[in-house]
């Protein structure tokens, strides 16, 4: 009957049967009160406790004897006395009597930073005028740190995808685009929002129309299945590129409900690999041509020829490695420190782990550490950076890296960290110098054998003179 006590000395006189009854009344209060399981309050005209339920005591650590009779702003060592709750009891609510859904921030010392809502009621009895306020609240603290770290991931995993150099795109059933990553428009150059709606398949070269159709129904009747190939698409300058495509059926995910495709640009890998095939051919048709010609230089030919095989074999494995490769992804904050590395980085550059990388200067797995600094500068300025380096192994080993660097901005267009996606170059560049030393020397065999033949020309004709003269 806590609530009955607090009534003025002064009370009324009244019959016997309505003091019983509001003496049931306040037990029922006070048995309420003790049910609801948030923490409430219920304070007199002067903001002194009346009823401190067991809810309230147990959140904030206090026993209800020491906080009755007690100044509401005086509870857990004067914790509660802020400005903005003292706006709340001492003006507002006298004059709205009802306060709803109000949040207040209160830093306690043994419970730490909290978020509080309170929803406050002023209630006027009318045996004496006096009044009475109940005051409920809620700690929603969890509950927004939960909130903020669902956005905070989400965000960094949209960062990761629009930052990646692959593409990633998401198609309807019916094949029709709903969502394609930034770098579609780097790599086949249409707008962000250009092809939404669209069906994939309309930028598909017709000759592999059928396989890729086969493969997509194939893809589309096997829910969780994935599937890889090898298409022509058309860029936006009418120009065909090849690329690499691995499909996921996700329609049944509760959350994607569509098919996943990610690919890579090949057209230059598979340039190269025409390239060697032409040139290969080449060669075997001038071994031929030659054979007739030469045969006591037969067997030098044919060791050669292997030779050459094993080295056209030997960088198209290499080729093929390159292309194959995942690329490595680091993310730093702005001043360069690196927060974030992917497996192909930790292998790429010969770490344990990525404990050993974290923290580190973006400059130390560099060999030119001032062309870092400059690149961060640039990055910081322009928005994104590409191009080549020499990368800085943990074994002090050096390699060519090409790679791509940007901001990472908020939906707010404000820069949140930088990220760097990079590519392992020093085979395609020692491919590059091994075909031009190949050519160099076809060339100079063709000069030899041009020359031979004609030393032996001259010679079955100084021959046949002589036969013919007696």
């Amino acid at each position: 009957m806590a609530i009955e006590r607090a009534e003025s000395k002064q009370s009324i006189k009244m019959p016997l049967w309505t003091q019983l009854a509001m003496q049931d009344a306040c037990e029922y209060g006070d048995t309420i009160a003790e049910l609801v399981h948030e923490p409430l309050l219920v304070l007199d005209d002067n903001l002194r406790v009346i009823l401190a339920n067991r809810s309230f005591c147990q959140a904030f650590t206090v026993e209800s004897g020491e906080v009755k009779g007690g100044f509401f702003f005086e509870i857990n060592n004067c914790q509660w006395d802020i400005p903005s709750l003292r706006e709340l009891l001492e003006e507002k609510l006298p004059l709205e009597d009802v306060i709803n859904d109000f949040e207040v921030e209160l830093d306690f010392k043994d419970l730490g930073h909290r978020l509080l809502v309170l929803n406050a009621r002023q209630i006027r009895r009318h045996t004496d005028g006096a009044s009475i306020i109940l005051l409920a609240m809620e700690d929603i603290t969890e509950g927004k740190s939960a909130e903020l770290a669902r956005n905070i991931s989400k965000e960094y995993f949209h960062s990761l995808i629009e930052n990646a150099q692959d593409v990633f795109i998401i198609l309807h059933g019916d094949t029709t685009i709903r969502y394609k990553s930034s770098s579609y428009g780097r790599i086949l150059g249409y707008e962000p929002e250009e092809e939404i709606g669209k069906s994939w398949f309309e930028y598909v070269h017709q000759d592999d129309m059928p396989r890729a159709a086969r493969s997509f129904a194939q893809l589309v009747q096997n829910p969780g299945s994935t599937v890889h190939d090898e298409v022509r698409v058309r860029h936006k300058d009418d120009s065909w590129h090849t690329i690499e495509v691995v499909g996921n059926n996700l329609l049944c995910d509760p959350i994607v409900k569509g098919i996943v495709v990610n690919f890579r640009d090949i057209t230059e890998s598979k340039g190269a690999e025409a390239e060697l095939a032409k040139y290969h051919h080449h060669l075997q048709e001038l071994v031929e041509e030659r054979t007739a010609e030469l045969s006591n230089a037969n067997d030098l030919l044919v060791q050669e020829i292997r030779e050459r095989k094993r080295a056209e074999e030997e960088l198209r494995i290499k080729d093929s490695a390159i292309t194959s490769s995942i690329n490595a992804i680091a993310i730093g904050n702005l001043e360069g420190k690196v927060k974030y590395v992917n497996n192909s980085f930790v292998k790429l550059w010969g770490y344990d782990n990525d404990r050993e990388i974290l923290g580190k200067n973006a400059a130390d797995f560099w060999q030119d550490k001032q062309k870092v600094d400059d690149m961060i500068a640039a990055i910081l300025q322009k928005g994104s950076w590409q191009g080549e380096s020499v990368a800085l192994r943990k074994d002090g080993s050096i390699f060519d890296a090409y790679l791509l660097s940007s901001v990472v901005r908020s939906d707010g267009d404000k820069p949140i960290c930088l990220m760097m996606s990079s590519i392992d170059i020093t085979e395609r560049k020692k491919t590059e110098e091994t075909l031009q030393e190949l050519y160099k020397q076809e060339r100079d065999l063709r000069q030899r054998l041009e020359a031979e033949i004609e030393r032996r020309v001259e010679f079955t004709r100084a021959l046949t003179h002589e036969l013919k003269t007696p």
